[in-house]
């Protein structure tokens, strides 16, 4: 299958995917003092419209060249010592498209089974509506990743230091070496669990007294945020992004599930609201 196909292959699957989600929980969750129809209509066509740019911007020409150059102060150095000798296949068990998508499944699976549990209203349409939501905002993730990565153009690190010894352009192609700016999987992961950990800290707050939650509050962070973070330096680790292509891209995921979790309404949580939530961050600790 050749690039062009590829990319419309992509394309489609994507519009299809998103399509099914759309219509599969829209009726569950567009009633009640939840997310209305204009509501959902209206994040689900921004986050297609955003993934749709983003596979148009990430198809970057030969003759595109980079914005960022090399390595940052200090990060060649932190490279070198985790991830030893650079050399050209590097490469550990996350570093493929299914190495991408353990997190974000893994979190849907478990954001699932908490709304089944631990229910904040109607349990179909609490799993309905989170679902929809992590599924849209995982899409506008990928869309703002590729739309990043095909204006920055950045260098990968195996690129930069072997491309006087081998032509890893011809190897892997100038539009996968130049994909550095920001972690894909660093910024997938992020979102991922800053989603489920957001929907865990809410079900603690019910579920504990207040002397027991600050008391364990920080076990659902640090292990969902641990993960992820060893996530983003696995892939330092093979040499496929800088350190600050994986710290830009956990801040991207994050600032995005954030976004993406206010869009929550119903009638039982307090952290919801019930007016149109477009472009609400609110921190919650």
């Amino acid at each position: 299958m050749n690039s062009t196909l590829r990319k419309n292959y992509s394309i489609i699957v994507k519009l299809i995917f998103l399509s099914c989600t759309f219509f599969l929980f829209s009726s569950a969750v567009t009633a009640d003092e939840y997310l209305n129809l204009s509501e959902t209509v209206a994040i689900g066509s921004a986050s297609g419209t955003i993934s749709f740019i983003g596979t148009k911007v990430n198809n970057i020409a030969d003759d595109k060249k980079p914005v960022i150059r090399g390595y940052l102060p200090f990060e060649e150095s932190f490279q070198r010592w985790l991830g030893g000798e650079c050399k050209i296949g590097k490469q550990n068990f996350l570093d493929d498209t299914f190495g991408s998508a353990i997190t974000p499944v893994a979190s849907l699976v478990l954001l699932s089974v908490a709304n089944l549990s631990y229910p904040r209203g109607d349990k179909t349409k609490d799993v309905s509506q989170d679902l929809f939501l992590f599924v849209t905002g995982v899409f506008a993730t990928k869309g703002i990743t590729d739309i990043t990565k095909g204006i920055f153009t950045r260098e990968r690190p195996f690129h930069h230091i072997l491309k006087d010894s081998l032509d890893t352009t011809a190897k892997y192609g100038y539009a996968y070496t130049q994909k550095s700016f920001f972690s894909g999987h660093t910024s997938g992961a992020f979102f991922s669990v800053s989603f489920l950990n957001l929907r865990v800290r809410e079900i603690m707050r019910q579920q504990m007294t207040k002397s027991e939650y600050d008391n364990w509050k920080w076990v659902s962070s640090g292990t969902l945020f641990g993960w992820a973070s060893f996530v983003g330096l696995s892939r330092v680790h093979a040499y496929k992004h800088h350190l600050s292509d994986v710290i830009v891209g956990a801040a991207a995921g994050i600032l995005i599930s954030e976004l993406f979790y206010n869009f929550n309404k119903n009638p039982e949580n307090s952290s919801g609201t019930n007016s149109p939530a477009m472009f609400q961050i609110r921190f919650s600790f």
